[in-house]
């Protein structure tokens, strides 16, 4: 149902307010100072904090409804918790609203270890105690939050692994999460027939494929989208983005990535590259402020494409 104009006049004023209130850093300061005193020939941005300004607007978008994406990999390795992880923080850090990102691994899930932990309970805690829970303050006692903004309800990470996330589990969990948070991303486990799975795609808004610059994981990749296609979800496969990560040169000339992405651009709505970065290969605490300048670039690519597909999609119901 497309939003009231009273809804998208009010979404209008708070925007211009916040953003009135916002000092963009590139426009102040000593860059600003030589703009002025060159009369404009040197720019008071650069190309990149340009570029960087206009995802920020795109990744702002009000969105009226509750969305959920799922970021799927069949071959494990390629990036899909570090994906999740990445594209929530961009979203927290740079939305006006709360965002979550979920383990939806069926057993043991790593999305845990990419946040400094505050509890010990999990995603299957949740799922038990969700009959008990009505408020936000309740619910934040599952959460890790991380210097983004952005949640994280966690899986097992140690200890034994009690009872597996099934398709009705996830179900009452994502219904919870509706009523407190306008994003929810779900790092999903690798396998596409887990009874978990159905529930996840059953909900999704969104999908993202992840892969790595490999033979193997490009076909795994594929054999993804096809899988979506065989099974009921071709509108996921169609608005899908599909994500790269950890590209170095060395690797793109050897495999001819460009002919690879070239492929997936013919299946999907778009494909992001993320550069290999030394502390996204740690695998441990994710800190956005950490990544390098081309990599931070990717993911805010990537989050504007995905709000951008949200908005239009909800824009059209």
């Amino acid at each position: 149902m497309p939003p009231s104009a009273a809804w998208q006049e009010a979404i209008a004023d708070k925007n211009a307010a916040v953003h009135s209130q916002r000092t963009d850093p590139a426009q102040s300061g000593l860059r600003k100072a030589l703009s002025r005193a060159s009369f404009g020939l040197i720019p008071a941005q650069t190309p990149r904090q340009a570029r960087m300004h206009e995802l920020g607007e795109v990744i702002a978008l009000p969105l009226p409804e509750h969305h959920r994406v799922a970021v799927l990999g069949l071959k494990g390795g390629v990036g899909k918790t570090t994906t999740t992880v990445a594209l929530g923080s961009v979203l927290a850090s740079q939305r006006e609203s709360r965002i979550i990102a979920v383990d939806g691994n069926p057993d043991r899930g790593t999305l845990g270890d990419r946040v400094r932990r505050t509890t010990d309970k999990t995603v299957h805690d949740l799922y038990t105690d969700a009959e008990t829970i009505s408020r936000y303050t309740q619910l934040r006692a599952y959460t890790s939050a991380n210097s983004a903004r952005l949640q994280i309800l966690s899986s097992y990470t140690t200890g034994p692994i009690l009872k597996r996330y099934d398709a009705a589990s996830y179900k009452v969990t994502a219904d919870l999460l509706e009523q407190h948070f306008d994003l929810v991303v779900t790092d999903c486990g690798t396998g596409l027939l887990d009874p978990a799975m159905a529930s996840i795609l059953d909900l999704a808004d969104q999908v993202i494929i992840v892969l790595e610059p490999a033979v193997d994981a490009s076909n795994s990749a594929m054999a993804t989208l096809q899988w979506l296609h065989q099974n009921g979800y071709a509108h996921l496969a169609a608005a899908s983005f599909a994500v790269v990560s950890g590209v170095q040169e060395h690797t793109r000339r050897a495999l001819n990535l460009d002919q690879i992405i070239a492929q997936f651009e013919q299946y999907v709505r778009g494909v992001v590259q993320v550069p290999y970065d030394d502390h996204l290969a740690e695998g441990s605490v994710f800190d956005l402020d950490l990544l390098h300048a081309r990599t931070r670039e990717s993911y805010m690519d990537l989050a504007a494409r995905v709000v951008g597909r949200l908005a239009e999609a909800s824009g059209g119901r």
